[in-house]
């Protein structure tokens, strides 16, 4: 983990949330979506170590590409 930047991520989600009009319930499921670098993220004061989630973050870039697309 020493070579790896922590990602804070809070701005992003608010902003996410703000675009779309929607609180995200599901912490967990929403930390794993964004995480498609594998590095530590930092959100809320806390650090989360997860595993890299490709097909998440792949799927949930390309329904937000759809969403904005429609906009």
């Amino acid at each position: 983990m020493a070579n790896q930047t922590i990602r804070n991520i809070d701005a992003n989600i608010a902003a996410c949330e703000t675009i779309l009009s929607y609180t995200f319930t599901s912490e967990s499921h929403l930390l794993q979506a964004l995480n498609n670098s594998g590095c530590p993220i930092f959100y809320l004061g806390t650090i989360y170590i997860l595993p890299k989630n490709d097909a998440l973050a792949v799927l949930g870039d390309a329904r937000m590409a759809a969403i904005m697309c429609r906009w």
